[in-house]
């Protein structure tokens, strides 16, 4: 496999051509490399594999931030341009076996913003019910102590999981206080 960090222009420019140009010598990659991973750095591009020229508008969109294996393409006949502006991709071109398929992705970054809008989500839903009842006024909401706190867990703890737990032995530790302090106020 052969990497490198290329910059693709609004000209469209086949692939090979933009990794002579980044490696700044002609690299006389083998025919038979089928395979580009290629993550977009810094803009949007698009590609064509058939050899035809690709414009800012016509070519499979790869979105910045994105992650692209493409398998079993001809590398000599793939064009990319950018949408708007120069745009740094790191690409590594390699041989793809005949059953692998081509996939894309997104950084961790987006995963991870989605992963904190889930455990907000789970939060929001769990503490709903809690706080609608102490809103009510309600005089029977209690919070039964419970005899230990379950501490298997199957997978990672979520901040939504911690947080409830914190908040269950905060209200059982409360809970009995003020059964502590009706015991005291207790007249025979």
């Amino acid at each position: 496999m052969a990497g490198n960090r290329i910059s693709v222009t609004e000209i469209a420019t086949p692939l090979l051509s933009l990794i002579d140009t980044a490696a700044g010598n002609v690299q006389n990659l083998p025919t038979y490399l089928n395979a580009l991973d290629i993550f977009v750095e810094t803009g949007d591009i698009r590609i064509l594999y058939d050899g035809n020229t690709p414009t800012s508008e016509i070519g499979m969109p790869l979105e910045q931030g994105g992650f692209y294996l493409l398998r079993n393409v001809n590398l000599s006949k793939l064009k990319l341009i950018s949408v708007s502006e120069t745009v740094i991709c790191n690409v590594v071109v390699g041989e793809s076996g005949e059953d692998e398929q081509s996939v894309s992705g997104f950084s961790a970054r987006d995963n991870t913003l989605e992963s904190l809008v889930k455990t907000l989500q789970e939060l929001s839903q769990r503490l709903t019910p809690l706080g609608s009842a102490m809103n009510s006024g309600a005089p029977s909401l209690r919070v039964t102590p419970i005899a230990s706190l379950s501490t298997a867990v199957t997978g990672p703890i979520t901040s939504a999981q911690y947080t409830a737990a914190n908040l269950t032995m905060k209200l059982a530790c409360e809970n009995l206080t003020a059964i502590l302090s009706n015991i005291n106020n207790v007249t025979v």
